[in-house]
Parts: C-alpha cells; sequence; structure tokens
C-alpha cells in the first residue's frame, strides 16, 4: 500500500511541477508574443483543463502524502521536530497548505471573475471604458 501511494505521490508531483514549469516558462510568454489573436483563444481552451488537472493532481498529492507521513513512522509522530525526516515533513505540510490557500482561496476565484468578465465583453466592440 505504502509503495502504491508513493508512486501516485511521485507521479503526480512531477505532473503538477512540470505542468507549472511549461505554462509559466514556456507557453504563456510564447502566446504573449503572438498577440491576443491568437493568446486569447489558445488560453480560453486550455485554461480549463489545465486547471482541473492541476486541481486534481494537488488533491491527489495531499491524500497520499498525509497517510505515507503516518506509515513511514508507524503512526509516531514524535520524532517531526527532532529528524530531518521530521522537518521535510513539517516543511512540505507547510508548503501544500500555502499552495492550497494561493490556489484554491486566491486564484481561483480571480480566475472564475475574469472569466465571467470575458464572457461578458466577448464580440462586443472596444469600448473607451
Amino acid at each position: 500500500m505504502y509503495t502504491t501511494l508513493r508512486m501516485l505521490h511521485i507521479i503526480f508531483s512531477a505532473y503538477l511541477a512540470g505542468s507549472l514549469t511549461f505554462w509559466v516558462l514556456v507557453l504563456q510568454p510564447r502566446l504573449k508574443r503572438l498577440g491576443p489573436a491568437i493568446q486569447s483563444p489558445v488560453m480560453g481552451a486550455l485554461t480549463p483543463v489545465v486547471i482541473a488537472l492541476n486541481a486534481t493532481s494537488f488533491i491527489v498529492i495531499a491524500a497520499t502524502g498525509i497517510p505515507m507521513t503516518f506509515m513511514a513512522r508507524n503512526s509516531s509522530l514524535g520524532d517531526l521536530v527532532t529528524t530531518g525526516w521530521g522537518w521535510d515533513i513539517i516543511i512540505g505540510t507547510i508548503a501544500t497548505l500555502a499552495a492550497a490557500v494561493v490556489g484554491f482561496a486566491l486564484i481561483v476565484p480571480i480566475g472564475i471573475r475574469l472569466g465571467k468578465l470575458g464572457a461578458s465583453i466577448q464580440g462586443r466592440a472596444p469600448t473607451p471604458e
């Protein structure tokens, strides 16, 4: 069971890291250079799918990391602050919580609002406002 959880944790972590790296360092800058006529439809088509995949990956990472923490130390968390392994777990937990807050509490609501705004102005001629 531990091996399966660990494999899932590593696979989804690698996907998420690769996805975010590609998205931020490659795709967005290149599309921005091509201009809004290309950038808008491509980002509009990809963003909902990528957000769903990345959110699912994040949930799988957290859902596998928690039980692995307890399994690895036989449900004894007493050495969390006295071992390198424990500090790794503490740092990973803090990073996961920070990513969850940024992703689910800040970025997703902003994306939803921007999606609604984009849908409301799509197809209309630009105005001075």
